[in-house]
């Protein structure tokens, strides 16, 4: 969630409730697998916010119209300040994942740690890949142990 990378929890959670109000109006029932990778800015926001400020920020949600809440997630968009390719491409999420993969986790016990999907975590790779130029997870290892040493320094 865009926002709750952003520390935008208020916005998180009120654009959450008015997804849930709309899921409820259509019948549409989320898949597991999307559920779950909704669990760690679910907590984020609950953590931050509390479960009362999590809950009023949920239900003013639910009351807006759809129109002003689509309007109001555009409105509200970050500029996209990342670079396209390097390790200042990646989101706090793939630079998780490329650290677990150095650590020579598998994508099952990654996805365990990250409260995700293996599916999700091999979506997260494939990203990494790409940014990293690189094409394997030994040479990803070698690029965030380089990223490491260049931080240190």
């Amino acid at each position: 969630m865009v926002f709750v990378d952003l520390g935008e929890h208020v916005e998180a959670a009120r654009l959450l409730g008015a997804a849930q109000r709309q899921r409820e109006l259509t019948g549409y029932v989320r898949p597991a697998p999307e559920e779950a990778d909704l669990a760690p800015a679910l907590t984020g926001i609950a953590v931050t916010l509390g479960s009362d400020g999590a809950g009023r920020a949920r239900v003013q949600g639910r009351a807006a119209k759809l129109e002003d809440s689509v309007s109001y997630a555009a409105r509200h968009r970050a500029p996209h300040r990342r670079a396209v390719s390097g390790w200042d491409s990646l989101t706090p999420t793939e630079r998780q994942v490329a650290s677990l993969v150095s650590k020579r986790l598998t994508n099952a016990e990654i996805a365990n740690r990250l409260f995700v999907s293996p599916v999700t975590v091999k979506s997260h790779l494939s990203r990494v890949f790409v940014k990293l130029g690189v094409i394997n997870r030994r040479q990803m290892a070698v690029a965030v142990a380089g990223q490491g040493e260049e931080e240190g320094a």
